[in-house]
């Protein structure tokens, strides 16, 4: 799982196996143990870039 080389403003899907989340635990009744997680995320700004840069 990386951001390397993720331009701003370019979307990425993140999928990570419990192995490496949470194992066999559940988490705040809301993840459960054994859970893939998958996050969709956008890189928005870089402090002291901007876009076209």
């Amino acid at each position: 799982m990386t951001f390397r080389g993720l331009e701003l403003e370019e979307k990425r899907k993140l999928t990570i196996a419990p192995s490496i989340a949470y194992g066999d635990r559940a988490v705040g009744g809301v993840i459960p143990a054994n859970s893939t997680l998958v996050f969709e995320t956008e890189l928005v700004a870089i402090k002291g870039v901007t876009p076209g840069q």
